[in-house]
């Protein structure tokens, strides 16, 4: 995951994470914690109270054949009200392209 700089445990549910800001410039760091994990069917988190980044997201496992579809969903509410939301209207397709991106490389490390 190329814009992240670190993901530290915190305990079995809880995380930091940290993400390089656009083109590099700055960073931003969250607290998420996992609210369900269904082993090989669904993993979920969301951010934990006070980030400066609301966000909520989860992973879908599917099995097809001897193949395994994976469904993300990533959700977020800019900070900043109004002018954070056009920021965030004008960064979602890159931030789209570069969750498209993680995930072909994990299919690629996980299928070698």
């Amino acid at each position: 995951m190329k814009h992240l700089e670190s993901v530290k445990t915190i305990n079995s549910t809880q995380s930091e994470w940290t993400a390089k800001g656009p083109a590099g410039i700055g960073s931003l760091t969250w607290k998420a914690e996992i609210i369900k994990d269904q082993k090989q069917k669904l993993l979920s988190w969301q951010s934990i109270e006070g980030a400066p980044v609301k966000n909520f997201g989860k992973v879908l496992f599917k099995a097809v054949g001897d193949a395994t579809q994976i469904e993300i969903t990533i959700s977020y509410r800019a900070p900043l009200g109004i002018a954070g939301q056009g920021a965030a209207k004008l960064l979602n397709p890159i931030f789209e392209k570069l969750v498209h991106d993680d995930i072909s490389g994990l299919k690629a490390y996980l299928e070698s």
